[in-house]
């Protein structure tokens, strides 16, 4: 079976979007930005008013940040920029634990939920120890003014671990357990794991490094962690690994260390300074470690689902599914019986490597053999039925075709359409071709929970003057969680438009949904 684009994402996606409008004016949201930084640290900047999509896509090189200090201005190398969205919440806690934040300059932060333009970018050498200022200049806007004092020595570090949770349509099960505290995170012996720091220094910085300190009872270890930048990169002629450029820390779990618990230090050293050290709590893990390594399920796309029809299975963590990960399994239960079934698409199969803490989608296709209520486990046949099985989710299988949930249908936006336009240019500078994009068609943006991962199993017909066009394959051209983007065909011309959708399960049909939306562009062909 021939495969559509899948975009892999290795960013944090929150449980609900949220849409800013766009505005003439860019600033700097100050609130959750550090108030002190050194030179040679990776300081991030949450520029409002560039757009209100968090997967649009700008070149770092659109971007210039200007540092004042006593009337001289330095360029400072911008190292990434991406539109993201952010938990206010979250970032106030980070940067306030380990360091102050600005003055609050009597802004109101957006809803808890927000989309910015992250600027990553370094702070340059020859600063002195005192206040300065940085703007962010995007074309012809310049942003306000942002206050910060440069301070001589590295800032204590904050560990912090990822929210580890996708994006997901309302009142949909998870499962949530209310009473238990958050497991540790884990630490396998032997093997190099991930660690996400704020502040952090640029690799680049002079005499610069991190330094991460393992005790546990008489134990005392200190290795250097390893600082790598990650740039987003084809995997093959249809899959890509895709996300803003970012540097990733991993540092390797002394041999030594027993299971169990132990503390993590880290400080920051650069031009032969060191930071004072955060530490955290931390569990050490083998492979005989069973309880702590097993798969937690952070969702189901569905609650309710047909027999013959496909549901995605949210794992938090790809970790707690190796040495194998493509060998996991999801098991289905009804009273004594047991259905073991196979996914049809892993996303582990697309990822980087198995250091890196990402949350694993499963898509797997519901069979005959159970009818009604069950319950859906996450399996890892490698550490067997103590360590490797999760907890149950609660699960419907019903008779009947379910159809999608249509929220949403418009025309493409340019934001929407920046991922196919960069995929197709890496494409083509990668000697390839890219039929998912063409630069004289049409596309229509289409949201919706519930439709079949497979356009085999999909039908979707626009109607216009009593007359239907239905999709072929090659029209469909990325999905992404909820979002769908298809070719418009080339017969519709502007006006209203319908569009039906349905799915298909074991030959039938759902009934159809139906929304219409506006077409303004003419066909360029």
């Amino acid at each position: 079976m021939k495969n559509k684009v899948l975009l892999v994402l290795p960013v944090v996606v929150f449980l609900s979007s949220v849409t800013l409008a766009q505005k003439s004016e860019i600033r700097i949201v100050k609130k959750v930005t550090s108030a002190e930084a050194f030179p040679g640290q990776l300081l991030q900047l949450y520029v409002d008013g560039i757009s209100s999509n968090p997967m649009t896509l700008i070149p770092s090189e659109r971007f210039q940040v200007v540092v004042t200090q006593e009337g001289v201005s330095y360029q400072a190398k911008v190292r990434s920029a991406a539109a993201t969205m952010l938990n206010m919440k979250v970032l106030q806690q980070r940067n306030s634990s380990a360091e102050k934040t600005s003055e609050p300059n009597k802004e109101t932060l957006p809803a808890e939920l927000a989309t910015f333009q992250g600027v990553l970018f370094t702070v340059p050498q020859g600063l002195r120890e005192g206040e300065a200022t940085a703007v962010v200049i995007y074309r012809d806007k310049r942003s306000d003014e942002f206050q910060f004092k440069v301070v001589n020595k590295p800032l204590t570090p904050k560990i912090w671990f990822a929210v580890k949770t996708v994006e997901i349509p309302q009142n949909l099960p998870t499962n949530k357990l209310p009473g238990k505290t958050p497991p540790k995170p884990i630490f396998e012996r032997g093997q190099e794991e991930e660690i996400n720091l704020t502040p952090l220094v640029d690799p680049e910085t002079p005499d610069s490094a991190v330094l991460v300190t393992f005790k546990q009872s008489a134990i005392k270890r200190e290795v250097f962690a390893r600082v790598e930048r990650n740039d987003p990169k084809f995997i093959d002629d249809r899959q890509m690994n895709f996300g803003a450029p970012r540097y990733i820390v991993t540092v390797t779990t002394p041999l030594d260390l027993l299971p169990g618990e132990a503390e993590m230090e880290v400080r920051l050293r650069a031009h032969g300074f060191v930071s004072e050290p955060d530490s955290v709590k931390i569990e050490v893990a083998d492979f005989t470690k069973a309880e702590v390594l097993k798969p937690v399920i952070m969702s189901l796309s569905q609650s309710r689902i047909g027999v013959g029809q496909s549901v995605m299975v949210f794992v938090n963590d790809i970790k707690r599914l190796v040495p194998n990960p493509m060998e996991t399994r999801i098991i289905l239960e009804q009273n004594s019986q047991r259905i073991v079934l196979k996914p049809e698409r892993n996303s582990a199969e697309f990822m980087p490597g198995q250091d890196v803490s990402l949350p694993v989608f499963l898509v797997i296709r519901i069979g005959k053999e159970l009818i009604g209520n069950v319950t859906l486990r996450v399996f890892n046949p490698a550490r067997g039925e103590q360590a490797g099985l999760s907890d149950s989710i609660p699960l419907e299988i019903v008779n009947e075709v379910v159809p999608p949930t249509l929220k949403k249908v418009n025309e493409a936006t340019n934001q929407d359409l920046s991922p196919l336009r960069m995929m197709r240019q890496m494409a083509i500078d990668a000697g390839r071709d890219f039929p998912e994009y063409n630069p004289n068609a049409r596309y229509v943006t289409i949201t919706a929970f519930g439709l079949d991962f497979d356009p085999n199993n999909l039908r979707i017909r626009f109607i216009q003057g009593g007359k239907e066009f239905t999709l072929k394959f090659a029209d469909y051209s990325v999905s992404l969680n909820e979002m769908f983007i298809v070719r418009l065909p080339d017969e519709i011309i502007p006006g209203l438009v319908q569009v039906a959708i349905q799915n298909k399960a074991d030959g039938r049909w759902s009934e159809a949904v139906t929304k219409e939306f506006e077409v303004t562009k003419p066909n360029r062909k």
